[in-house]
């Protein structure tokens, strides 16, 4: 059976990722930081999987030692096929009201992570000859936001890392691509205040959100790809971007 590790993979667009990827016959692994046993079991209820279909890691993504044992035990029962770095946070704030624990946080949490997670497994998959890693970017890495110089520049940082790993990986099976959604249709985002969507839909050709299912198929046709998609930046966005 093929494995996707996928990072924060119970929030929003995790778990139409883990639902995606588990439909199409994929054993999840899925990192969660710390959830009790009734949100787990609630969250699988919910989304009608079982632990057939997934297996939970509780992983402080900012705690490197943790991450280190925990993969490693990981990777000694275990191929990860795909790798999803999908875990992220915001703390707004304009930069000259910015506090540095609300930068540190947001860059530890969504750009730092990658290089304690993804080292072990991209080792592991060049051992086998095969790999496939995805990172979850942003249109806000893109294009920048006001009031997100801590998540943007995080989110900007994922895309030069994905393509100079790409470049290294390039002859050894695996491949490193970048998925950058815009505002999607998640339930944090579903709460925001009607007339903050209505500015955000605005702004976007389609006129709507980002729906999750587009997102999920979009991953699961880089997971699927061959080696000559690699290094590239696929934008999710209804158009949003193109301008």
């Amino acid at each position: 059976m093929k494995t996707v590790l996928i990072t924060g993979g119970t929030g929003g667009i995790g778990t139409a990722l883990v639902k995606a990827f588990v439909n199409k016959g994929y054993h999840a692994f899925v990192t969660h930081t710390h959830k009790t046993k009734e949100i787990l079991d609630s969250w699988l209820s919910e989304n009608a999987l079982s632990l057939n279909d997934v297996t939970f890691l509780p992983l402080d993504l900012n705690n490197r030692n943790e991450v280190e044992l925990q993969l490693s035990a990981l990777l000694e029962k275990a191929n990860i096929d795909v790798l999803i770095n999908n875990a992220g946070i915001t703390s707004d704030s304009t930069f000259l009201k910015m506090k540095p624990e609300q930068w540190d946080n947001v860059v530890n949490t969504n750009l730092t992570s990658l290089f304690s997670v993804t080292q072990p497994i991209a080792r592991s998959m060049v051992e086998n000859g095969f790999g496939r890693i995805i990172n979850i970017s942003s249109i806000n890495g893109l294009k920048g936001q006001f009031g997100q110089c801590n998540y943007a520049a995080a989110k900007a940082g994922i895309i030069g890392f994905s393509k100079s790993l790409a470049q290294e990986l390039a002859l050894k099976g695996v491949s490193v691509n970048v998925i950058a959604p815009g505002y999607t249709m998640t339930p944090m985002v579903e709460s925001m205040r009607e007339d903050i969507l209505e500015k955000i839909k605005g702004n976007i050709p389609t006129k709507q959100l980002v729906l999750l299912d587009d997102l999920a198929k979009a991953a699961l046709m880089v997971a699927e790809s061959g080696m000559s998609l690699t290094g590239e930046t696929i934008s999710v966005n209804g158009g949003q971007y193109m301008y």
